[in-house]
């Protein structure tokens, strides 16, 4: 399986983000536009980050595209790649990039028709014709198009019209996808915000200590210019940190704060969809409200699979991927950053009320770097360990021990009002992993 649980993830030039993979891959999409687009020709969509790799990728995964389509976007967010893949029609969305991954790595996210994520199956079954070794390289002679991604523009501007009236915020594009298209944005809501950093890209500083993931410099940038919030993209733009001067707001805070912006804005939300990282706290303020919070498995697909079903409008996960059903049903955190911000205009207590309602109980956190990742269950001395830390939490708390699906990783998580009891327990569990996975 070339894929992971977001797309297809990779150091640049190691398996499978290889020319001779990602040039059988693009073999596969083209048959598969062929066999599934009758008439016109198939359209694709496609955009990137800001790796400098990013070029050789996209010469790779175009090179058998023949008798197609090809709308080049250049640098824009993931879920601008999304939202113009249905817009315009087209069959099939690419999304050049590694997210919030340094600038070595690099990747692919697909879109369908309607601008959602591939289902896993449909990623299964490419994967398999990527790897029988049957398959051959054919080479296309599709020559890309470029565009403006005027669709998503448009979509922005039709729902949060002219926001030149907001409280002093600012901004952190991570040296990413956001940070050229963030000017075309900001131009056509007539958004000034205070302050905008992480907007240099060269290529390789994606990520590199600015975003989502380091959000030290936004916080000091909304201190230092009085600003009512930050808000911080990783590399895509498909995620969103809110912060104040008080610090970054837990992702459940700010989903609280959408729910009531969304009420506000007449949608009953009686039930969130998130994953298994939501807090304990999150999930008793809900209840408290007569409201339930539906996990799911970590991933922003699986939350949209399970909006999707279930007709839900709001969902997301706490590292920031934030679905707002109602308007785009895709990660974007361009699109909850705006709502947020439209929503500050005329209640400036929004996030504080968000902090102070949502409680935070202690958490680790942790990831260790493993060589394989063999069902936990299948090596003895480390299924003993875990069963003996489960016994020990018991229903006093949260365990998640999950492999990460785009890194060598495997992820620990515990969440109790009181972790000291569970400290021997989870020592022994991390020297286990140490010993037999690393």
């Amino acid at each position: 399986m070339i894929f992971g649980t977001d797309g297809l993830r990779a150091k640049m030039g190691v398996h499978p983000l290889t020319q001779p993979i990602i040039e059988t891959l693009s073999t596969v999409l083209n048959a598969w536009l062929h066999q599934n687009t009758t008439g016109t020709p198939a359209t694709v969509v496609v955009g990137s980050d800001t790796r400098e790799s990013c070029s050789q990728v996209r010469q790779w995964i175009c090179s058998a595209f023949d008798e197609v389509t090809l709308i080049d976007l250049g640098v824009v967010p993931t879920p601008v790649v999304a939202y113009e893949t249905q817009a315009r029609d087209a069959q099939l969305g690419i999304m050049i990039t590694a997210s919030h991954n340094p600038a070595e790595d690099n990747g692919l996210k697909f879109f369908d028709a309607q601008g959602h994520k591939i289902r896993y199956d449909q990623a299964v079954a490419w994967s398999e014709r990527v790897l029988d070794p049957a398959t051959q390289i054919t080479q296309g002679v599709c020559r890309p198009t470029s565009a403006e991604p005027t669709f998503y523009l448009d979509f922005l501007a039709q729902h949060f019209g002219a926001l030149e009236t907001t409280p002093p915020i600012a901004f952190d594009l991570a040296h990413g996808a956001g940070s050229g298209f963030f000017a075309l944005l900001a131009d056509r809501l007539k958004l000034k915000p205070k302050a905008v950093i992480g907007n240099q890209p060269n290529g390789t500083n994606i990520n590199a200590g600015y975003g989502a993931l380091h959000t030290e410099k936004l916080v000091q940038a909304v201190v230092e210019h009085q600003c009512l919030a930050g808000f911080a993209l990783d590399g895509d733009g498909d995620r969103l940190i809110v912060v104040d001067a008080d610090g970054p707001l837990h992702g459940d805070m700010v989903l609280y704060a959408l729910g009531e912006v969304m009420q506000a804005a007449g949608h009953p939300i009686e039930t969130v969809v998130g994953t298994i990282m939501c807090g304990m706290g999150f999930e008793q303020v809900l209840a408290g409200e007569g409201k339930t919070l539906l996990r799911t498995p970590v991933g922003d697909q699986n939350v949209l699979a399970e909006m999707i079903d279930r007709r839900l409008l709001l969902g997301g996960e706490p590292s920031g991927h934030l679905i707002l059903g109602d308007l785009f049903p895709a990660g974007d955190g361009l699109l909850a950053a705006m709502r947020l911000i439209a929503a500050l205009k005329h209640d400036p207590d929004l996030l504080r009320r968000a902090r102070a309602k949502i409680p935070l109980y202690p958490v680790f956190e942790k990831a260790y770097r493993v060589q394989r990742k063999p069902p936990l269950d299948s090596v003895p001395a480390l299924a003993k360990s875990l069963d003996a830390l489960k016994d020990a939490v018991g229903n006093q708390g949260r365990l998640i021990v999950r492999y990460s699906g785009t890194e060598n990783k495997i992820r620990v998580y515990l969440e109790a009002q009181d972790l000291t009891p569970f400290n021997p327990y989870l020592e022994a569990f991390i020297e286990t992993i140490d010993q037999e996975l690393a």
